[in-house]
């Protein structure tokens, strides 16, 4: 073998520390980033690159109600509360921080840094209630959807 192959090999593989029967430490090739990465490339062709037909939307909420959609709206406003509750606690976090350097500078402030603390439960709060609320509602509209869905199937046999 000329230099780079050898080269090759040695970065190739790898000795691992405990040794094998003969008594001489076992090769094991390491895998490439190509290889590695493959299971995640497989995934993403056969979601986005797939020739098999996707359901359209209207199809997909065929069976919903007037009642699914108003239970999947509510879900969906929740789920936009929710999803402002981080940014609002960054906010808050960051007033909080400002109290913390005005009290290394002398100036503290109990009464701010009370209500910085009340309003970052407040927030916490609203995100538990919120989570919790969108949560139920879309986990009703999909049981309902599905029983509709199954009653429908069987009447049809």
């Amino acid at each position: 073998l000329d230099d780079m192959e050898e080269l090759a090999i040695r970065v190739s593989l790898r000795l691992e520390a405990e040794e094998s029967g003969g008594g001489r430490p076992s090769l094991k090739r390491q895998s490439s980033a190509n290889e590695r990465e493959a299971p995640l490339k497989e995934l993403w062709d056969a979601v986005f690159n797939s020739d098999e037909p996707s359901v359209s939307p209207a199809k997909l909420f065929s069976f919903a109600s007037a009642y699914d959609w108003t239970l999947l709206l509510l879900a969906s406003l929740f789920a936009f509360v929710s999803g402002g509750c981080l940014p609002a606690t960054l906010y808050f976090f960051s007033g909080t921080m400002d109290s913390v350097g005005a009290a290394m500078a002398g100036g503290f402030n109990s009464d701010e840094m009370l209500h910085q603390s009340k309003m970052i439960m407040g927030v916490g709060c609203v995100y538990a209630a919120s989570t919790a609320a969108y949560t139920a509602l879309a986990d009703i509209a999909k049981a309902h959807q599905t029983a509709e869905y199954k009653k429908r199937y069987l009447g049809s046999i």
